[in-house]
């Protein structure tokens, strides 16, 4: 198995672990000093789709998710961003 076909295989175990992750993202709104209007907070709710008794290395994971994710790395340069992860059984794991 080449590289790839391997990535892409671990890519789709993870995928069915966490099957289905669901993400809700809310955004605070205001007017700033010169009365328009801009998105001064966001705050995601991620959704894991088993108990988080059931993940191998949950710790490690959750302390690199926000170092890797493209989208909280990139929007919260400009905009404050706050992510809270639940598991399946509504226990809050960050």
């Amino acid at each position: 198995m080449d590289a790839r076909a391997t990535q892409d295989k671990v890519f789709e175990s993870v995928a069915e672990l966490f099957s289905p992750l669901t993400c809700e993202v809310n955004a605070e709104v205001e007017r700033n000093t010169e009365g328009r209007i801009r998105v001064l907070k966001m705050r995601a709710e991620l959704r894991l789709g088993v108990p988080a008794a059931q993940l191998q290395h949950l710790d490690r994971v959750l302390e690199q998710f926000e170092a890797y994710c493209t989208v909280t790395q990139s929007v919260g340069q400009g905009i404050a961003i706050e992510t809270h992860v639940w598991d399946s059984a509504g226990q809050r794991l960050k």
